[in-house]
C-alpha cells in the first residue's frame, strides 16, 4: 500500500511541475528520446556531471521526476556546462507495477574518449525486467519500453 502512495505522491509532484512554465531546453549536448510502448513509467535522473532536461511540453523538469505516458514519445536533452562529461545514475518505475530498472550513463569510454551522447546500462541485473527496459536503443542515449 505504501508504494501505490509513494507513486501517487510522484505523480501529483510531476504533473503539478508540469504546470509551471518553462523555457526552451537548455543548451544541449546531446538530444535523444525516451519511447514508451508500455505502461507510463516514473523518470529520475540523478546526475554527477551535467543534467537531463525533459521536454517542457510533457514535464518542464530537470532531472525529474518525470511520468511518460503511455504510448508516448518523451524528447530529453542531456547537457553540461563545459562541454565535457554526462554522466550519473537513474531509475525508471512502471506506475502501475512499482517495478524499479536502475541504470548507469556515461559519454566516456574506458579509454577516456568522450562521445557525443552517453551510453546507458542497466545496473540492477539482479532484476528481471523481462526485456522491457532496453537502453542505447535506437540510438546512443535512448530508451525503449516494450511490453514484456
Amino acid at each position: 500500500m505504501k508504494k501505490t502512495s509513494l507513486l501517487y505522491k510522484l505523480a501529483l509532484l510531476t504533473l503539478s511541475s508540469s504546470l509551471l512554465p518553462s523555457g526552451a531546453f537548455a543548451s544541449s549536448t546531446c538530444h535523444a528520446n525516451i519511447y514508451n510502448n508500455t505502461d507510463p513509467f516514473i523518470f529520475q535522473f540523478n546526475p554527477t556531471k551535467g543534467d537531463v532536461h525533459f521536454d517542457p511540453n510533457v514535464c518542464g523538469v530537470v532531472n525529474g521526476p518525470c511520468i511518460e505516458p503511455t504510448k508516448v514519445k518523451l524528447a530529453i536533452d542531456y547537457t553540461t556546462s563545459d562541454g565535457g562529461e554526462i554522466k550519473g545514475t537513474g531509475t525508471a518505475t512502471d506506475l502501475y507495477t512499482g517495478q524499479v530498472t536502475n541504470f548507469y550513463y556515461a559519454n566516456y569510454t574506458e579509454s577516456s574518449a568522450v562521445l557525443h551522447c552517453p551510453t546507458l546500462t542497466v545496473t540492477n541485473s539482479s532484476a528481471d525486467n523481462g526485456g522491457v527496459f532496453e537502453g542505447n536503443d535506437p540510438e546512443r542515449g535512448d530508451i525503449t519500453l516494450n511490453n514484456e
